[in-house]
């Protein structure tokens, strides 16, 4: 296909760039250093806060130019934080009385650190690989910035646990939890943020995701990029469906578009 000008490219990790055995194809690596190579800006878009950066540097050996984090609520390159935007404190206020008469956990993120209100049998598998403290949310979230809530609910719960935090809304990525944001918030207003601070257009860019919460992301660019083993939510949003993450298909999809000569 013909070469478009693209600019930056940006990539969810989980289902994305790293597949359930979390080793980063060498395909996915040689394509990264190809686009950096062209001058394309290499730009992270995922659900995780910063500090999760720690426990997957083994697994993510690449330097990237930027990231865009918490589904778009926190964006930095390598000379720090140029966009951060919060949760509102008139839905935690709301939040935290009923969250107390339930048995729902819910991790509450920051950007260097997340700690839980309590833990249960749905986190379990969660905590073991990124293990938080248990602590009064009351003692720190109306003081220090949450960007995002994850849950630890089912899909049939989540109606419920929202009618409880006004001026926000829910983005799913995992079975196990979802994510809560500002109203406002999302993926695509992190790309925004990112493109303006470049003085880039969404033209520029690529997306490639395979989430729910990739869905708004994959609409917006302007090449959106579907892993063959996406969400059905996230396929019908996308310009193109590659092959799985585990079967090059960040490689073949950039090979598709003639990015990659």
């Amino acid at each position: 296909m013909e070469n478009r000008d693209i600019r930056i490219a940006f990539f969810d990790i989980d289902g994305t760039l790293l597949p359930p055995d979390h080793h980063l194809p060498e395909s996915t690596v040689a394509a990264l250093n190809i686009l950096r190579a062209k001058g394309v800006q290499l730009y992270l878009a995922t659900g995780r806060p910063p500090y999760h950066l720690h426990y997957l540097k083994k697994d993510l050996p690449f330097e990237f130019d930027g990231m865009v984090m918490m589904n778009g609520q926190y964006c930095r390159d390598k000379d720090g934080c140029f966009y951060a935007h919060s949760l509102p404190q008139e839905g935690l206020r709301e939040l935290l009385p009923w969250l107390e008469k339930t048995d729902i956990a819910v991790s509450f993120v920051e950007a260097d650190t997340a700690y839980m209100n309590r833990t249960n049998a749905l986190c379990e598998n969660f905590l073991k690989e990124i293990p938080q403290e248990t602590i009064d949310p009351a003692q720190r979230c109306f003081t220090y910035p949450t960007y995002q809530l994850s849950a630890f609910l089912s899909s049939e719960q989540e109606p419920e646990f929202m009618t409880h935090v006004p001026g926000c809304r829910a983005v799913r990525w995992s079975e196990e939890f979802v994510d809560i944001l500002p109203a406002t918030g999302g993926k695509v207003n992190g790309l925004q943020e990112t493109l303006n601070h470049l003085g880039l257009t969404r033209e520029n860019s690529i997306a490639f995701g395979d989430g729910g919460n990739d869905t708004e992301m994959l609409a917006f660019a302007g090449i959106g990029v579907a892993m063959g083993n996406a969400w059905p939510d996230a396929r019908a949003a996308a310009d193109y469906i590659t092959t799985d993450v585990d079967k090059d298909g960040i490689w073949n999809a950039l090979e598709h578009f003639g990015l990659l000569k």
